[in-house]
Parts: structure tokens; C-alpha cells; sequence
């Protein structure tokens, strides 16, 4: 049977990409931290350190950079700082699919197969091999434990089956499926944390696993973390965030845990990426992410030339943007667009939850008669002259514009989009909802009163308490009686996956990557699914557990599952058009305003960092910070 087989050595340019380079004739280089470390006997030479093959990185620009220093980030950057791709996709335009934590793969013909070769020699941050084992250990051991994971992850099944992963040998795997999945690799390339979802530190772990630890020694571990079940145990030395005893093979290492003054990352040793002259990345010794009290906190700090990257959000957005910017030569910083989608982001967007546990709302959230009238009572125009001085359009949560996706098209940004809160009043009165209490507010159909709480983010985007505060005076305008309820991200999330929300408003991305156009959260692959946990919970169980949910949720669902089979890009971009439309056709989630907010924003850099690709792409950034550096004389 042909194959197709992809083995070659990539340098990976971060903004640029060469395919055929070669690795440094003058063999490597480490920083002076390390040689220290070296020279004391506390780490073997570089040389054993690095796989036989590393990835050879040139940075935007071409420039060497210089070891030494400490990246200060907020409170957003921290995965995004250390995370890394299973593969990754070369820009610009990100259609092809290239090597990164694996070297490269074998496909066979019918694209059922899928074999990955790993870099030989590759090591965890703490010196042990990093080999197929680590791989099946995740496959069995996390993935397939039902007590851990009682419900498996959806992106690598197809046909209504997961896949099959084997160990072919320490440096060779391979995926297995019952069909074509001719998607997989983009759907490695689409979020970092595929990556770690499929590999996991054995040696590490184990100590915490039933499978490879008596009742009585993992009782001990227990009682002395404090911890009820083994689950819990090991979900916490599982975490690589927040756990400094847990390997990783990311370019630092966490340090502290979550809630330090300051969370400290630290150069990772065995980083298994050099660039042209053969120098071991990262450039910067440290990153850290201070602690602060929220966006004005974080708004100061970046005054004082105290941070090094900021998204605009956690300043304070176009609150404070204008702050931000007479301030740019007292922080010494400067600010760089940010690009992810091209109006793919709806800042806004919300969810009525039709999975809700009180039955007379659930049959309101569940009328598109109702989800209709909320649409139309929205005077978006105002929204955005108000929250964002006039920057973005009026849309439902769509496909970035321009090529492939085409979202600028009007069937996915003007469904009920306009402003005509005599058609919402119409509307809610077809429904049923024609009695009033003595305020003047709608009852349920029940007759009881109703009160809908508008769940809001606090702190991320920073304008969305705002915006929740204009659409609970648009929709009491209507009739409807609305509380705005701003909690933070932990909290909020808390109250949806226990289904017990309203209205959740957030933002939504409707395509900006290559193997699913649309925020996962528009597909039923995820419990708890936002606007619909228990039509999710169905999909993702074959129906033996949740609600059987309408035709057009199914019909995504075999959506989702068509995409994954096809190999041809095109028609997985017209797939999941398809999809979208069902979603803005059926107004789950509603959106807001496109073209603001967060795909247009900034982050705000400090002039000391270089190498830093202009625009900053939030698709690859995640792979980029090991090559930014600081001038010697700036550290």
C-alpha cells in the first residue's frame, strides 16, 4: 500500500518558515546558567541533553538572540507562554501542516493510519526519556481509566469509535481509526493542548496511579496531600501549571504554584529546540506572571515598566486605552496588533441555557421565537459606539472574513441582527408571554414571575460587564426582568457546568483555524457544552445519558464527524460553514459585534523584547516566546 510519508527536518521560523534546513556544523551552545550547573556536575553536557534531532528554530528577522533574563507576563500569558503543538502549521496562511513535538508521520493511503516518529533522545524536564511509553501511559492509564476520565475526548473518534494508539517501538506510535480521518493532523495543529492531551510523564506518575501502586501505598499518598480519592491526587500532580514536581517538556518549567506573589517559570534544561548556530532555546532564563489584583493593577505595573507583555484586556481594554497609549514612553513599551480570525471573535455573545433545570425557562430558552426576540431587542450599534467608540460590525458569531471562510457573507452576520424592539415585543407575545406583573414585567408562562440572571465574565474582556449591563436595559425595555451577575472566570464557570445559569456572556470565535472554523464550544464535543450540557452529554454518550437533542444539533454532530473523514481542506471549510449557519440560523449562542475587541486589540510589549513577530498571531504565539530574547544591557 502507498504511503505518504512526511521525515524531513524543519526549521521553524517563527513569522518565516524554511523546510530543509540543516542542524549547526559547529555544534551547540547552552546558557550560562546551565554551563554553571554543567561545570558543578548537576546536569550532563548539552550534548546529552539535546534529542539527536532537535527542531532548528530561526526567528522572525533572522536574529541570534543572547541568553539571560526574565519575561514578566500577565496573568493571561502563562499557557500561552509555555505551551507547544504536537505539529504546527507554517505560515502565513497556516494550510500546511508541519513537524514540531514529533518529527514527523507516516500516513497510510485511506488515511486510517497514522504513524508519528518522535525525536530520539528527546528528555522531561527532569532528565528521563520522553518516549512512546509516555504516550500509552496517557492513552491507558489517564485517557482510558473510567474512574479518571469518565467520559473519553471526542477529537480523536470517528465513526461513533476512538481511535486505537499502539507503541510501534521507544521512538514510534501510531493512531489506528475504523475510518478516514482525514483531519487529524490539523486537529493536532488547532489547540496546544492536543498536544499534552496525548502524552504524559510515566515515570512521574505512576506513583499516583492504582494501576501501578498498591491500595495501601496510594492511601498513604492520599492521606498525607489530604486528598479524598486518588483522582484528585492525581489530578493535581497531573497538572503542569501548577505542579513544580511534574515533568514537562515545555521551554520553562513552573516553579511555585498558582497564587505566589509571583509564579516563576524556569529555563527548562532539556528543551529540545536550538536555533541556526546551534544556541539551546529558550534565549530568557525566566518567565513570570506577578500577581495582581486585576486590570487596574496590571494597568499600573505596565506604567512602570514593570511588565513585559500584556493583552489590552487585562489593562483595561478600550476602557483605559487611551491611558495606555499617553503612557507609552513613560513604560517604555509599545503596542503590536494582534491577529487570530479576522473577525472570527464575537465579543458578547451569549448563551440561553435549553439544557436549564427550571422547566418554565427551559421552555423559553428553548423557543427560537424567544432567542429571536432577545436578538432584535439589542441595539448593537449603541453597544458598539458605547463599549468599543464605535470599532466593530453587528453579527451573529460567524466565520472569519476574507478567505477560506468567507464569514463577511450576510447569512452569517445580519440573522436577526437589526434593531426592532416592536418585533421582539411581537415576537413574545406569539410565544405566550402577554401577562405582566404590577412593574410592567413579563410572567412565565406558568404565571409565576421571571427573573433571568445575565451570568457575565468580570474580569475578561473587560468591557462585558458593561455590555451585560446594556442588554439587561434592552431586554427590560421588552418586558423582561434581568439582574446582571459579573463573577469571575472560575466562579462563572462553576454555575455552568452544573447547569444552573441563564444567560452566560462571554465571546466566541466562529473560524480561525485549520481543522475546526469555529470555537469548540459551538460543537457539541465538550460536557459541559455552554448553551446545551445535556443535548452534549447525549452526543458524546450515544445516547445513554442527557437529552436527545433537535435535528439540527444532530446534524452537527454528523457534521463534526464528516469533517473528520474528509481529506480534502475545502470541503471541511464548507462543512463547517454549514454547521455555523445552523448555529446562527438557530441563535445559539446570539452574537454581538465582530471586528473588536479581541481580534482587533493589542498586546502591549515592553521595547526591551526582541524577536517578536509584528503582528502577534494568537494561533503560534504559543510555539514563538522560546526565540524572543532581551538585549544584554536591558536585562
Amino acid at each position: 500500500m502507498k504511503k505518504r510519508l512526511i521525515l524531513a527536518l524543519v526549521v521553524l521560523a517563527v513569522g518565516t518558515l524554511c523546510l530543509l534546513g540543516a542542524l549547526p556544523a559547529m555544534g551547540y551552545q547552552e546558557a550560562p546558567m546551565l554551563r554553571v550547573k554543567v561545570a558543578a556536575g548537576e546536569l550532563p553536557p548539552i550534548e546529552e541533553r539535546l534529542p539527536a534531532e532537535p527542531l532548528v528554530v530561526v526567528a522572525v528577522g533572522g536574529e541570534i538572540g543572547v541568553y539571560g533574563g526574565s519575561m514578566s507576563v500577565s496573568p493571561w500569558c502563562p499557557n500561552h507562554h509555555t505551551d507547544e503543538y504536537t505539529v504546527s502549521v507554517e505560515p502565513p496562511g497556516y494550510i500546511k501542516t508541519i513537524p514540531n513535538i514529533i518529527k514527523g508521520w507516516e500516513i497510510n493511503e485511506d488515511a486510517t493510519e497514522f504513524t508519528f516518529f518522535l525525536r530520539k533522545g528527546m528528555k522531561w524536564s527532569d532528565g528521563a526519556p520522553f518516549t512512546a511509553d509516555d504516550w500509552i501511559f496517557w492513552y491507558e492509564a489517564i485517557e482510558g481509566n473510567a474512574e479518571f476520565s469518565p467520559i473519553r475526548r471526542s477529537w480523536y473518534s470517528i465513526g461513533g469509535e476512538h481511535g486505537v494508539l499502539s507503541k510501534v517501538d521507544d521512538c514510534t506510535i501510531k493512531w489506528t481509526f475504523c475510518q478516514t480521518f482525514g483531519s487529524l493532523l490539523d486537529a493536532l495543529a488547532e489547540w496546544p493542548v492536543r498536544g499534552e492531551m496525548q502524552f504524559a510523564p510515566a515515570h512521574y506518575l505512576k506513583q499516583f496511579h492504582p494501576d501501578y501502586q498498591t491500595p495501601d501505598e496510594l492511601k498513604k499518598k492520599m492521606t498525607e496531600g489530604g486528598f479524598d480519592t486518588w483522582m484528585n491526587l492525581f489530578g493535581v500532580k497531573l497538572d503542569h501549571m501548577n505542579n513544580p514536581d511534574r515533568p514537562v517538556i515545555r521551554p520553562w518549567v513552573v516553579m511555585n504554584e498558582k497564587g505566589s506573589e509571583i509564579q516563576l517559570w524556569e529555563r527548562n534544561p532539556y528543551f529540545w529546540k536550538v536555533d541556526p548556530e546551534g544556541n539551546q532555546l529558550p534565549y530568557l532564563d525566566y518567565a513570570e506572571c506577578p500577581s495582581t489584583a486585576g486590570k487596574e493593577a496590571t494597568l499600573l505595573r505596565m506604567i512602570a515598566g514593570e511588565l513585559d507583555l500584556v493583552e489590552v484586556g487585562c489593562a483595561g481594554g478600550l476602557t483605559n486605552f487611551t491611558t495606555i497609549m499617553e503612557n507609552r514612553e513613560r513604560g517604555n513599551y509599545r503596542t503590536v496588533k494582534k491577529v487570530g480570525g479576522k473577525g472570527a471573535h464575537n465579543v458578547g455573545a451569549f448563551l440561553t441555557n435549553v439544557s436549564h433545570k427550571d422547566p418554565a425557562k427551559r421552555e423559553l430558552f428553548t423557543s427560537l421565537d424567544f432567542r429571536k426576540a432577545l436578538s432584535v431587542a439589542i441595539n448593537r450599534e449603541e453597544i458598539i459606539a458605547v463599549a468599543y467608540k464605535g470599532m466593530g460590525i453587528p453579527t451573529q458569531v460567524s466565520p472569519a472574513t476574507g478567505p477560506p471562510y468567507h464569514g463577511e457573507r450576510p447569512e452569517f452576520k445580519e440573522y436577526y441582527t437589526q434593531y426592532d424592539p416592536a418585533l421582539a415585543n411581537q415576537l413574545l407575545d406569539g410565544i405566550g408571554l402577554t401577562e405582566r406583573d404590577n412593574e410592567g414585567y413579563r410572567l412565565k408562562l406558568d404565571g409565576e414571575k421571571l427573573l433571568i440572571i445575565l451570568q457575565v465574565q468580570s474580569a475578561w474582556i473587560a468591557e462585558l460587564p458593561d455590555i451585560a449591563d446594556m442588554l439587561k436595559e434592552y431586554f427590560g425595555e421588552v418586558g423582561l426582568n434581568c439582574i446582571v451577575k459579573p463573577m469571575p472566570k472560575a466562579a462563572v464557570y462553576k454555575v455552568v457546568e452544573a447547569v444552573e445559569h441563564d444567560i452566560f456572556i462571554r465571546y466566541f470565535a466562529g473560524g480561525d483555524t485549520l481543522y475546526s472554523p469555529a470555537n469548540p464550544y459551538l460543537f457539541p464535543r465538550t460536557v459541559p457544552h455552554f448553551a446545551a450540557p445535556m443535548w452534549s452529554l447525549w452526543i458524546l454518550t450515544d445516547g445513554e445519558q442527557g437529552e436527545e437533542p433537535p435535528e439540527w444539533v444532530k446534524r452537527i454532530a454528523q457534521i463534526d464527524d464528516e469533517t473528520k473523514a474528509e481529506v480534502n481542506q475545502e470541503k471541511r471549510i464548507a462543512l463547517f460553514n454549514e454547521a455555523v449557519l445552523l448555529h446562527v440560523n438557530n441563535l445559539l449562542p446570539i452574537g454581538i459585534l465582530g471586528g473588536g475587541g479581541l481580534a482587533d486589540s493589542v498586546f502591549l510589549l515592553h521595547n526591551r523584547i526582541r524577536n517578536v513577530p509584528v503582528p502577534i498571531d494568537l494561533h503560534l504565539i504559543c510555539g514563538q516566546l522560546s526565540s524572543w530574547y532581551i538585549l544584554e544591557e536591558n536585562q
